[in-house]
């Protein structure tokens, strides 16, 4: 059983891995489009620059502006994010129609504070 949640472990983040770098990619040609010549995702870990790397991907385009840069970088951010909303979102399948209640609460009573706070 131990050896089977390592692997499960090292599958989990093998997976985001490749999740992670093929969202930069994603967004990458959203953002360039034909002017894409080339890419190359590297799954191995690695040395990039200075620093000890599990994943990257390097590419060939066009000039990109920082804003470009920016929206690239944060891409995978915004899948894991969704991804974290979803794993917390999914319990509201599992509890009762009080603790349902009780957690929409707790939200909208959050929001309300976010809200009034600025």
């Amino acid at each position: 059983m131990p050896l089977l949640v390592v692997v499960l472990a090292f599958s989990y983040n093998f997976i985001w891995k490749i999740i992670h770098e093929y969202t930069h990619l994603a967004a990458l040609k959203l953002l360039v489009g034909k002017e894409l010549y080339s890419y190359k995702i590297n799954l191995k870990s690695h040395w990039l620059g200075n620093d000890r790397v599990s994943a990257s991907i390097s590419w060939k385009a066009r000039e990109l502006t920082r804003e470009e840069h920016g929206l690239i970088a944060i891409a995978p951010h915004v899948i894991e994010f969704l991804a974290c909303l979803c794993f917390m979102l999914s319990s509201l399948f599992l509890i009762n129609d009080f603790m349902r209640q009780h957690f929409y609460m707790f939200f909208y009573v959050g929001y309300f504070l976010a809200r009034r706070s600025y």
